[in-house]
């Protein structure tokens, strides 16, 4: 467990296979990942003056049973897993599974406010979701629940798209 604020302009890198515990509020400001094993969060905003979070592929990032709030500014991206309470992107925040093509799931669920951005990539539409060649994948056993409407939508932004593509979408 480590009680104390990480404070500055860097980032901070969370690596080995044990479990971290960061108990209160952190205020450094660049990108905060989880390349290997556990970081647990004391708090709904533990990591709110983070810029990014990067969860990587075995890697787990654990929520306050309160959840997680991805802020206006930050991004929630990667390939690993978000666990205990339920991921909330608000307003001008941005959700990137994978690093590529790439699945992240929220276990505890989601909500998708309005005003926010999934940034969807896809190199092979016959490919298969979460996994390269294919598409990326948000999945959770939980409840994600869609919080917008026409007045504040949530902003789809499709990167890399390549292969064919058939049908239509609408909204």
């Amino acid at each position: 467990t480590f009680g104390g604020v990480i404070s500055g302009s860097g980032g901070f890198t969370k690596a080995g296979v044990e479990t971290l515990i960061l108990s209160d509020v952190q205020a450094f400001t660049g990108p905060a990942r989880v390349d290997a094993g556990r970081l647990a969060l004391g708090g709904t905003n533990t990591l709110a003056s983070a810029s990014s979070i990067f969860v990587a592929a075995g890697a787990t990032l654990e929520a306050n049973l309160a959840g997680l709030a991805i802020v206006g500014g930050q991004t929630l991206g990667g390939y690993g897993e978000v666990t205990e309470g339920a991921i909330q992107f608000l307003a001008n925040s941005i959700l990137s599974p994978g690093g590529s093509v790439g699945e992240l799931e929220g276990i505890a669920g989601a909500t998708l406010n309005g005003g926010m951005t999934y940034i969807f990539e896809i190199n092979n539409a016959g490919g298969t979701a979460g996994v390269d060649p294919g598409w990326d994948l948000f999945s959770s056993p939980g409840v994600i629940t869609l919080a917008a409407d026409s007045g504040n939508p949530i902003f789809l932004d499709v990167n890399t798209l390549a292969g064919t593509v058939s049908g239509s979408a609408a909204h």
